[in-house]
Parts: C-alpha cells; structure tokens; sequence
C-alpha cells in the first residue's frame, strides 16, 4: 500500500504513516542500492548473532547509530565484502573498514 497518511500538525509537526501490505521483497525495493541493502541485511545478522537479546538501532542526528533498548554503545561499518560492530559496556566507540582496492587518492 505504501504511504497511508501524512498530516502536518498545527505546531508544525508532521505525522507520516505507512500501512504494512507488501513482502519483504518489495519493501527491499526501497532501499535502491542492491549493495546497501545487502549490507543492512549482514548488520542485522550479526546484531542477531551478537546479541542475545533483539536490539534495535537508531541513529543520532549526526548519524551515529546507538542501540535504542541497550545502554552499550555501538558503532558500524561495511564494506562490499564485510560489516564489523565494536560495542562497550559503557564507553564511545568507533569502527571503519575500508576494501583495499578503494581510491584514496582524495583523502592521502
């Protein structure tokens, strides 16, 4: 069915809904990339793998993901060919990977 209703409110706010009709093959649709799609796969596979309780995952405003029902905190990052997580308990953390066949050339 996709988008069933968006309103703005009168304070501004906006309130979007999206009625749940499709399978997951054509929601998969909305994430146009076929490689962001696979990556976001293999993230919940290893969050699943790693944990043992559900976590969920949201992202900050600049971006940053946080664990939304878990005090540990979390960083990812994929590559074509890997996803990594670094978690702790109680301390920032960050991860990068990088396939060595990248073009570096603007960042050396």
């Amino acid at each position: 069915m996709g988008l069933y209703l968006r309103k703005e409110l009168k304070n501004g706010a906006e309130i979007s809904v999206w009625e749940v009709t499709e399978s997951e093959e054509e929601l998969l649709y909305y994430i146009k990339s076929e490689a962001r799609r696979r990556e976001k796969l293999a993230v919940r596979a290893l969050l699943n793998t790693v944990f043992e309780e559900k976590v969920y995952i949201g992202h900050h405003d600049n971006g940053a993901p946080f664990i939304q029902n878990d005090l540990t905190h979390i960083s990812i990052t994929h590559t074509n060919r890997f996803v990594a997580i670094i978690t702790h308990p109680t301390e920032e953390v960050g991860i990068d990977i990088e396939s060595i066949e990248r073009d570096f050339s603007a960042v050396e």
